[in-house]
């Protein structure tokens, strides 16, 4: 695509910029809002040929005054970001988005339809996250993601003797804790690289305070909503089988 129709993109997280809601805010249209995806466009295979890319896809979207988003945006501006290439590259940015970091700059556009950057205020921060104008479109991908990353390392840091344990106790109590053990190992394993980038954003204010300060437990938090721990020891279960 030519150089100045790429989306421009926050270095820090690696996310595009989001649209400024002031200017959104102001402009009328005769449409309903509807979601601009930060990561499009919506039929490039990197992001439908494997589970990373589909949790890329559906890691953010944002509220959108429909003629900012299909005018200003799609048609007068921009044909979309860089694309990660891979699971190490789409690390950052799934799990940042997933977070809610959001970046002291977004994407306005001027009465000509010429797009410039603005700044974000704590507070439009503050109000973009209480009102569900940015999130995570499917979750569920998201964590299928995070998954697959926590149960591709490699478990052999543990002694046989306790992986045994675990695969033969018939205390479930006793196996959920050794299960938890192995997830918070690999979890930590999994996102090392990014860890400090979570905490200098939480530090900075850009993510929101009811999520997790370290990026290990926010993460550990995810894999585990909407699962119960048995369904997660299971999983492992499998994995230290095999």
């Amino acid at each position: 695509m030519p150089p100045e129709r790429v989306t421009p993109i926050d270095e820090f997280s690696g996310i595009p910029l989001p649209l400024a809601p002031q200017y959104m805010a102001e402009r009328p249209s005769r449409y309903k809002p509807n979601d601009h995806h930060s990561w499009h466009s919506r039929l490039d295979p990197l992001l439908h040929d494997s589970v990373g890319g589909l949790a890329l896809r559906g890691s953010r979207v944002q509220m959108a005054n429909f003629d900012t988003h299909n005018l200003d945006y799609h048609r007068d501006n921009f044909d979309g970001p860089p694309l990660p290439q891979n699971d190490a590259e789409r690390l950052r940015p799934i799990v940042l988005a997933a977070a809610g970091y959001v970046p002291d700059r977004a994407i306005s556009f001027t009465p000509q339809h010429h797009a410039v950057l603005v700044p974000l205020s704590k507070q439009v921060r503050a109000a973009l996250w209480n009102k569900g104008k940015i999130r995570v479109e499917r979750f569920s991908s998201v964590q299928a993601y995070l998954q697959e990353i926590t149960f591709s390392q490699d478990f052999s840091y543990f002694e046989n003797a306790t992986i045994d344990e675990f695969l033969t106790t018939a205390d479930e109590s006793r196996r959920q804790q050794i299960g938890r053990t192995f997830l918070t190992y690999a979890v930590r394993s999994a996102i090392e690289p990014i860890s400090p980038t979570y905490s200098q954003a939480y530090r900075a204010e850009l993510l929101p305070r009811y999520f997790a300060q370290t990026a290990d437990r926010f993460v550990l938090g995810r894999l585990a909503k909407r699962n119960s721990m048995r369904l997660l020891c299971k999983r492992l279960e499998e994995r230290l089988a095999a």
